[in-house]
Order: C-alpha cells, then structure tokens, then sequence
C-alpha cells in the first residue's frame, strides 16, 4: 500500500520550493525516484511513500492524499472544496468545525 502525501502551493514556483525543502530533509538512500518536469513534481520513497506537489487550483480536484502540507496563502475557498476533501482521513481542526474552546 502506497503512503501518499500531497504538498499544495498556492502557484507552481511555491509548490515546487516547498517540494524541493521537503526531499532536502530526505537521506538520498531512501529515494528511489525523484520527477520534476512541466506537468509532474512526484518523489517516491524506498518504504513505499510517494510525496507529490500539486497547484491549488480547480484542476487538481480527484488528488487523493493520506496526509496533506498545504501553502498558507491559499484562499479558504480553495482549502474549503479542493485540499480539504482530498484527504483519504479527514483531520479537521476544532477552529474548522465550528468549536470555540
């Protein structure tokens, strides 16, 4: 089974540095691939994790992710319909649903 994480930038230069700090932190030996091209910015690890960086946008609804790492500057709006319900498991925050605690 294949461990997914999503990395979402709020334009494609944003997705791909924050894409390229994240794999910096990786040890090379546990890279089995790493893909940057026009279309794909994908990193697959050796224990079965694929890290992938996508624009927030209204073209990458369908992403589905295990654990998402999203750009702060990203409209609500976006958060709200696209990144938020790509997760597999939802993990919402108190703030997110409603509770004042």
């Amino acid at each position: 089974m294949i461990f997914k994480i999503g990395i979402y930038g709020k334009t494609k230069e944003r997705a791909l540095m924050a894409f390229n700090q994240y794999i910096d932190k990786i040890e090379p030996n546990k890279i089995q691939y790493i893909k940057r091209n026009k279309y794909d910015m994908e990193c697959a690890l050796t224990n079965g994790m694929l890290i992938k960086a996508v624009v927030a946008s209204e073209s990458c609804k369908g992403q589905k992710f295990d654990r998402i790492i999203y750009d702060d500057d990203i409209d609500d709006k976006i958060l709200d319909c696209i990144i938020y319900p790509s997760l597999v498991t939802p993990v919402w925050s108190f703030r997110r649903i409603g509770l004042d605690l």
